[in-house]
C-alpha cells in the first residue's frame, strides 16, 4: 500500500498503481486532484482513491498503515515540518520505506544569485531550501535512516533558454536535459535537489 503525499495531478500515483494493492494520493489543489480523478477513470484504475488534505495537520490515516510513503517537492513548501516528518514515520510500516525530494541550495548558479542579493530559491512558495548537510540532520532528528541520496538534475543559468529551445526543437531539448541529468550524477552539490530513499532507525 502506498500514500502519495502532494500527489498533484496524479501522475507518480498513476504510474505505479499497476504494481501495488492499493495507492491513497492526497493534495490541497482541488483542480490538481480533479485530473487525477479523471485520469484514473479513464484508464479504469480501480484500487487508487484521491482526496484533499492539508499537510500542514495531522495526517488522518491510522499508525503503520503504508509500506511506502512519497513525499516528492513537499517538505520545502511546509511550515510544519517536523510534524509532518513525524506523522510519516507514524503512519509507516515496519521496515516500510519513504521517498522524498529536497531542493539543495547550494548550487553554484543559487550562490550567485545569493551573492548579488536576489531570490535564489527555486520556487517562491518554498519556506526553506536545503544544504546536503542540513537534510541529512533534519531526517536523522526525525530519526530516519537515510538509505540512499541521489542527484536531480544540474542548476543552471541555461534552465530558461533550454526551455525554449523545446518549443522549436525536441530532438535538441531532449538532448540537452539528458546532458543537465548526467552532469550531476556524481555531483550532487550542483543537482537541484536531492531525491531520498529512507527508513524509520
Amino acid at each position: 500500500s502506498v500514500l502519495d503525499l502532494g500527489c498533484g495531478n496524479g501522475q507518480h500515483s498513476l504510474k505505479i498503481a499497476k504494481k501495488c494493492k492499493r495507492v491513497i494520493g492526497v493534495d490541497y489543489n482541488l483542480d490538481q486532484l480533479f485530473i487525477a480523478k479523471k485520469t484514473a477513470e479513464d484508464k479504469n484504475i480501480k484500487k487508487i482513491k484521491f482526496s484533499k488534505l492539508n499537510l500542514e495537520k495531522k495526517l488522518p490515516f491510522q499508525d503503520k498503515s503504508f509500506d511506502k510513503i512519497l513525499a516528492l517537492d513537499i517538505l520545502e513548501h511546509l511550515n510544519k515540518r517536523k510534524q509532518f516528518l513525524s506523522e510519516i514515520k507514524r503512519i509507516l510500516k515496519p521496515k516500510g520505506v519513504v521517498f522524498i525530494t529536497a531542493p539543495n541550495k547550494n548550487t553554484s548558479w543559487k550562490k550567485l544569485q545569493k551573492k548579488s542579493g536576489l531570490n535564489f530559491y527555486t520556487d517562491p512558495d518554498h519556506k526553506i531550501e536545503y544544504s546536503l548537510d542540513e537534510i541529512k540532520k533534519t531526517l536523522f532528528q526525525s530519526r530516519f535512516k537515510i538509505l540512499s541520496i541521489k542527484s536531480i538534475i544540474y542548476d543552471t543559468s541555461l534552465a530558461g533558454f533550454i526551455d525554449l529551445i523545446g518549443s522549436f526543437s525536441l530532438k535538441l531539448y531532449k538532448k540537452l536535459s539528458l546532458w543537465k541529468k548526467k552532469k550531476v550524477e556524481d555531483n550532487l552539490k550542483e543537482s537541484i535537489g536531492f531525491r531520498i530513499k529512507m527508513r524509520e532507525i
